[in-house]
Order: C-alpha cells, then structure tokens, then sequence
C-alpha cells in the first residue's frame, strides 16, 4: 500500500516511463501534460480519494497503480 512517503518516488518512476515511452511518440506539450497530470498533488487527491498500490522490488518501487471510485489511473511499470 502507498505511503505518504512514497509520493516522490511513485512521481519519479512516473515521470520516468513518460520520458522513455511517451516522449518518442509524443509531442513535448503531450509528455508536459501527462506529468501534470501525475504530479505530487494529483498523486496525493488520488491516495486521498482512493487506493494506491505501490509494487517493491528489492526494497525499489518498479510498479504503481490508482483506483479512485471506478476509474483507474497512473499504472506505470518500470
């Protein structure tokens, strides 16, 4: 389960897979608006209003996925 403590990192590893898989294919305003949307506030509205699952490996978070109400958001895998 997400931890307050875990925004930075869950926003990194976001931020991460949108500058390798989305950037490519992309414009630069697209990949801009994606991370706006995953920023530090949105991730803590959405742990707030619902349910954050943080995946560890090792001790380092390679997964993160969101469930607020019946929508799921930010599902990111590194």
């Amino acid at each position: 389960m997400f931890r307050v403590s875990d925004t930075g990192v869950v926003r990194e590893l976001i931020h991460h897979t949108i500058d390798v898989a989305y950037s490519p294919v992309y414009p630069p305003r697209a990949a801009r608006f994606f991370k706006d949307f995953h920023s530090e506030v949105k991730i803590i509205e959405r742990h707030q209003n619902g349910k954050i699952l943080v995946l560890e490996k090792n001790g380092k978070v390679i997964g993160t996925g969101s469930v607020v109400d019946a929508d799921i958001f930010g599902v990111f895998v590194h």
